[in-house]
């Protein structure tokens, strides 16, 4: 009798570990779905699982497991009715339910007739040009391809319910990759042709005019007048970017800028190279500078107000640096009213802001020094001291654009303006 008992209680120790599985509640649900036709992409099988699966957690969360798979039947044609209603576009073939404390289901779904076949797309960057339009999309790698991918086999029943699968996989790239940019997305549908339209638009300031100016000291600027309105077209692309866009490109920028200019015939002609400043503040400004290691010439025309004597006149300047900040150079003066020729041989020392020159004139044997400081690209400031007649000069220079500037001079007790064509 004991050993029967003994048997009977190692029987039911043996069960019970089997009835709490039974009778403990589910806890999670995940709900799988796939496509018998195998085209429908994997993001919007996704978007049909999570719709499903706010049903499931209703129907199985916390419920208790054996309770639920002696209605096994039931849910599984309850289920299938639900994805028919919620599922627009697709048949559901089976529903499979497999019920544990982590509980799953599978819908096997098929499209209702046709399904997409390559999208149109559209791609438009809002008040931006054709080549930074390009540009920016090449910052999207990938994103024509992705939206193919997205709707491409898809049921055409679906479509609308698709356009906000669409909207957040756009909408999630552009602000990845042009934080600066705000994105519209339309999925439109016209019998079997889908189109999609991408219409992407900058946010924020925006750039709505450049002060834009290209100059040299190394050559004459009317060398580079071709150079200046060629690149003055390239500078207006600019317009209709968002400002931040520029702060947060603008190496970049200025790196394709240079690159361009250093491929122009000019540029590598005379050896130049491209100094480039971009400050986004209210209109974009671009100051394109280009310098040389090697030489620096120029040519400029003087018309004193208020001078009597030697009040026009023009100068000719060709130096070569013979290190940093050295330069050798020879100088041609021009003077009329009346008329008179003086030629220089020089060198200038610069030390940062300052210059520090001597001239040798011929033929009057003119020793001429001169010392000049620079804070700026407008402004210098200039004093001279001429041996011959022993005769000090100074100057106060302001420059207006890169073809004219405006100096104060006084000298032999006369103070009179200086207006000065840089060509």
């Amino acid at each position: 009798m004991k050993s029967y008992w003994l048997l009977l209680m190692t029987i039911l120790s043996g069960l019970l570990p089997w009835q709490q599985a039974q009778a403990l509640p589910v806890t999670s649900v995940q709900v799988e779905v796939v496509d018998s036709n195998g085209g429908t992409s994997r993001v919007l099988l996704d978007k049909m699982g999570a719709s499903l699966e706010v049903v499931a957690q209703q129907l199985f969360l916390d419920r208790e497991v054996a309770m639920l798979q002696q209605e096994d039947r039931a849910y599984v044609d309850l289920l299938t009715e639900v994805g028919d209603r919620v599922l627009t576009g697709y048949y559901v073939q089976t529903a499979d339910i497999d019920f544990g404390e982590q509980t799953r289901v599978r819908f096997q779904v098929r499209p209702w007739d046709g399904v997409v076949g390559a999208p149109e797309i559209d791609m438009q960057f809002s008040g931006i040009e054709g080549h930074l339009a390009q540009v920016l999309e090449e910052r999207l790698p990938g994103l024509r391809n992705n939206i193919a991918a997205i709707i491409q086999g898809a049921s055409l029943e679906a479509v609308d319910w698709a356009d906000g699968v669409l909207r957040r996989v756009v909408r999630e790239a552009v602000a990845k990759e042009l934080p600066e940019f705000k994105v519209a997305v339309d999925l439109c549908r016209e019998q079997e042709r889908v189109l999609v339209q991408v219409i992407i638009y900058p946010v924020g300031e925006i750039v709505r005019n450049v002060d834009y100016e290209l100059s040299s000291q190394a050559v004459p600027n009317i060398l580079l007048l071709d150079l200046k309105y060629k690149y003055q077209e390239e500078c207006n692309r600019l317009r209709g970017l968002p400002l931040d866009y520029i702060r947060h490109h603008k190496q970049e920028l200025v790196q394709q800028l240079q690159e361009k200019l250093l491929a122009e015939p000019v540029v590598r002609r005379y050896h130049l190279q491209p100094q480039i400043n971009l400050v986004p503040q209210g209109d974009l400004q671009v100051d394109i500078n280009l310098t040389s290691e090697e030489y620096r010439i120029w040519l400029e025309g003087y018309a004193d107000v208020g001078r009597e004597e030697y009040n026009l006149s023009g100068k000719a300047h060709v130096g070569r640096y013979i290190e940093p900040g050295a330069e050798v150079f020879c100088e041609a003066e021009l003077l009329l009213n009346p008329t008179d020729w003086n030629y220089y041989l020089g060198y200038t020392q610069q030390y940062r802001k300052s210059q520090i020159s001597y001239l040798y004139g011929m033929p009057h044997n003119n020793n001429v020094y001169r010392v000049q400081y620079l804070p700026n690209e407008a402004w210098s400031c200039r004093l001279e001291y001429h041996s011959r007649d022993k005769r000090n000069e100074y100057g106060l220079r302001y420059r207006i654009h890169e073809f004219l500037s405006a100096e104060t001079v006084y000298a032999d007790h006369e103070l009179y303006l200086r207006l000065i064509g840089n060509l």
